[in-house]
């Protein structure tokens, strides 16, 4: 027999679910159509930032040939080199067109161990790639949630391309 639930009551959120309910919003702010595309990234490097509590989130957008750190988020200055460092795993993560889990270990040996996700989006008209640090290893579920963060994000701005080559 299952258990009653009294009317009003609500049942308590697992912080899985609570992390589910948190994609789902920042996926509903990413797919607002009035913000412009400096905007959408900027809104998916902050979300990530917050969701994954990470040291760092920044996006990296590819000029040329190398992918080149744009500062949307402020991040403390030992949070840059680090995002310099995983640079080649950004590199990476446009190569294969899939994100790419990784660790970094500091120059310095009084630091401990960092981990990253790095999750490229690839439109027709741009490549950047979205790189979230912290000082814990990700679990599968959270790079998941990146994924798919960086999937709609994606999406978001292929509509806004779309939109633009239809109105010039």
């Amino acid at each position: 027999m299952r258990p009653q639930r009294q009317s009003g009551q609500t049942l308590p959120r697992t912080r899985a679910a609570s992390s589910g309910l948190s994609v789902l919003e920042i996926c509903a702010q990413l797919t607002d159509s009035s913000a412009d595309p400096a905007a959408l990234l900027e809104t998916l490097a902050a979300s990530a930032r917050q969701l994954f509590q990470a040291t760092a989130a920044e996006m990296l957008v590819k000029d040329g040939e190398t992918p080149v750190l744009k500062n949307r988020v402020a991040q403390p200055p030992s949070a840059v080199a680090l995002l310099s460092q995983a640079q080649p795993f950004a590199e990476e993560a446009i190569s294969k067109n899939n994100l790419v889990s990784f660790r970094l270990t500091p120059v310095e040996e009084k630091k401990s161990a960092c981990y990253g996700l790095a999750q490229p989006l690839i439109t027709a008209q741009s490549v950047q790639v979205l790189l979230v640090l912290r000082e814990k290893a990700f679990t599968q579920a959270e790079s998941f949630a990146c994924s798919t963060l960086g999937s709609v994000c994606r999406l978001a701005l292929e509509n806004r391309e779309l939109a633009g080559l239809s109105s010039g």
